[in-house]
């Protein structure tokens, strides 16, 4: 079973690949680029946090 955060990850990433292919405005690429960092970083923060926790 995939992580949520990981599934969120791929739903976003396929957004912004959709966003490309119907030639949306650059503003608004960059705007589902940045939400899609966001995200990433969220997802290794976490990653972080919590091998930190177990050891």
């Amino acid at each position: 079973m995939k992580d949520d955060d990981i599934e969120r990850i791929e739903k976003i990433r396929c957004m912004l690949n959709n966003a490309l292919n119907m030639s949306l405005s650059s503003e608004m690429l960059l705007k589902i680029s940045r939400k899609l960092d966001v995200k990433i970083v969220d997802y290794y923060k976490k990653r972080v946090f919590i091998q930190k926790s177990q050891k």
